[in-house]
C-alpha cells in the first residue's frame, strides 16, 4: 500500500483513536503475564486476572478494529472500549498498571470526537 493511499484510508477513519484502544488492549493483556528476574529473584505478576485481562482485552481489540474498519460504528466502539477500560481497572492488575487502561480511555475518547471532515476538491488539488 502507498503512502497516499493509506494516508486517504486513514483519514477516513478514527486512526489515532483505534490505535489508542488497540495498543491499550495490548498492554492490559500483557501485564498479568510478565514474569521480570533480576539477578536471582524471580517477580511473576501472573494472577488470576489473567482471564480477565484476556477477556477485557479482547473486548478493546474488537472495538478498535471496529473503529478501523466500521468507522459508522465508532460511537458504539467508543463507548463500550471506554467502559471496558474502566472495568480493566478493577479487574485487570490496575488496568495493565494504569498504562493501559489510560492509553484506552484516551483512544476511545479521540474515537467518540472524531468527525469526518469532507475534504473540497479544491484542497486536494493543491497538495
Amino acid at each position: 500500500m502507498s503512502a497516499d493511499r493509506f494516508r486517504r484510508w486513514r483519514r477516513t477513519r478514527p486512526f489515532w483513536g483505534g490505535l489508542g484502544i488497540l495498543v491499550g488492549a495490548a498492554v492490559v493483556l500483557a501485564i498479568p503475564f510478565v514474569t521480570l528476574r533480576i539477578g536471582e529473584i524471580t517477580v511473576s505478576l501472573s494472577t488470576p486476572g489473567g482471564s480477565a485481562a484476556t477477556l477485557v482485552a479482547a473486548v478493546l481489540a474488537c472495538c478498535g478494529g471496529a473503529a478501523w474498519w466500521r468507522p459508522e460504528f465508532k460511537t458504539a466502539a467508543g463507548v463500550v472500549a471506554m467502559i471496558a477500560a474502566l472495568v480493566a481497572v478493577v479487574t485487570t492488575n490496575l488496568g495493565g498498571l494504569i498504562i493501559g487502561s489510560l492509553l484506552a480511555i484516551l483512544g476511545a475518547a479521540a474515537t467518540l470526537a472524531w468527525t469526518p471532515a469532507p475534504r473540497s476538491p479544491r484542497a486536494d488539488s493543491q497538495r
